[in-house]
């Protein structure tokens, strides 16, 4: 039924700080690495595939060749994975575990090609546009202590080159997604300041102690002009969410940290066109630092987090029945 959350079949590893991207065909899901007690509480290099079709997860044989977290992944064209900073940690944060790296990863091969190589990039969020640019924002940097960036990278693969921006706020814990128009929306997030290493490095949700602001702000870029336009503010802050596009005018945002950091289990809805935010049926769950990818027929898979103070592995399916975005069969929508 429409307009309502569901459980599908659990992750193999309770997953948070992963990345979960669908295939460009849109057959299937793959669940990247990130943060596990399943792999005894540190990083993983494993993955999994979700077969839509026959709604099942199988762990794929041909890991990434390193364990990586809290990093930005994208599917391209060609069917590799971009994949850019992160971290590395088993049981004491070092500080070469912080990536220095982008890559392109070939999952049939097993092959990891070095992209970039910069500072100790971490956190960042991106998207790619219809272009074929990779837009990445914000994030940390680490020295002796990081705090929140404003910067942004856009990397063209096809030429391997790449440009630098500034985003209007220093930000973390925002979401980036792609639009249909060569454009991304920005939505919400966090400032952090000045926080210790081996606190962050570990668990970048844990320093609340050094958060300066929490976000409810959202901004357009476009991809032509590689400009930033200020649009409606979400209704609360918002931070370590997911926001997805259910059409190129609707965009799902849910879970995430809010006022005072309580962990949310808030769905909003934002209209572009309208420039207007609507709440949406709650999830299941309270939960943060989970990823979701959207369905070609506007279904949208939630995956693993963090909730009840333990990894998750539980996956929710959202089926939206709203008047931006009907369902085959949603009648009361149309």
């Amino acid at each position: 039924s429409a307009n309502e959350w569901a459980s599908t079949p659990n992750l193999g590893y309770n997953r948070l700080g992963h990345s979960a991207i669908l295939s460009n065909d849109g057959a299937a899901v793959t669940a990247v690495a990130g943060y596990s007690s399943t792999t005894a509480y540190k990083d993983t290099c494993t993955v999994e595939h979700y077969n839509v079709s026959s709604n099942s997860w199988s762990l794929v044989t041909t890991p990434l060749p390193k364990a990586l977290a809290f990093y930005y992944a994208s599917v391209l064209s060609n069917g590799t994975y971009f994949l850019f900073g992160g971290r590395a940690w088993t049981y004491e944060v070092e500080f070469d575990d912080i990536e220095t790296n982008a890559y392109i990863y070939d999952a049939v091969a097993n092959v990891v090609r070095v992209q970039f190589t910069g500072e100790h990039f971490y956190e960042q969020r991106g998207a790619t546009l219809t272009s074929g640019d990779i837009v990445l924002i914000g994030g940390y940097v680490f020295s002796v202590t990081a705090s929140s960036l404003p910067n942004v990278f856009i990397y063209r693969a096809c030429t391997n080159e790449w440009a630098t921006l500034t985003y209007p706020l220093p930000v973390s814990g925002h979401t980036v997604t792609a639009l249909d128009n060569n454009t991304a929306i920005i939505i919400g997030g966090a400032n952090f300041s000045n926080a210790e290493y081996s606190s962050l490095g570990q668990y970048p949700y844990d320093c609340e102690d050094k958060l300066v602001n929490r976000y409810n702000s959202v901004f357009l870029f476009d991809g032509a002009t590689r400009t930033f336009t200020e649009v409606a503010e979400v209704p609360e802050p918002v931070y370590f969410h997911t926001a997805s596009l259910l059409t190129n005018d609707t965009i799902l945002v849910t879970g995430g940290k809010t006022t005072a950091g309580t962990i949310s289990n808030h769905s909003w809805i934002f209209n572009l066109t309208e420039n207007t935010w609507t709440r949406m049926p709650d999830l299941p769950i309270s939960v943060f630092f989970h990823d979701a990818v959207t369905y070609p027929d506007g279904r949208e898979l939630v995956t693993g987090g963090f909730l009840d103070g333990a990894v998750s592995q539980q996956v929710l399916l959202y089926a939206p029945c709203h008047p931006y975005h009907a369902l085959p069969g949603c009648s009361s929508c149309i």
